[in-house]
């Protein structure tokens, strides 16, 4: 009797499991870096965007024209750009 992961094929390897019997995988998921999914977003137009350092606390020490010029998001810089796409997993 053939194997049911043989039965009409030519292919002689049997098929790829993850860890659990029965399940199929054709090849390793790649999983995204956690800590940085929180930290970068992605725009519509594909462009990534992150926080200003510096905003989390004592900000009543800080002057205001500081706490103004940090608020809101800014772009990730050219040189890391790559780096947080292979994290994110793009």
């Amino acid at each position: 009797m053939v194997p049911a992961y043989r039965a009409g094929t030519t292919d002689n390897a049997r098929p790829r499991t993850c860890g659990r019997a029965g399940m199929r995988t054709d090849m390793p998921k790649n999983k995204t870096h956690s800590g940085i999914s929180k930290r970068v977003k992605v725009t519509g137009t594909g462009k990534l965007t992150r926080q200003h350092a510096g905003m989390r606390h004592k900000l009543e020490k800080k002057p205001s024209t500081l706490t103004r010029r940090l608020a809101g998001r800014t772009a990730v810089a050219k040189a890391d750009v790559s780096r947080v796409n292979k994290l994110l997993g793009r």
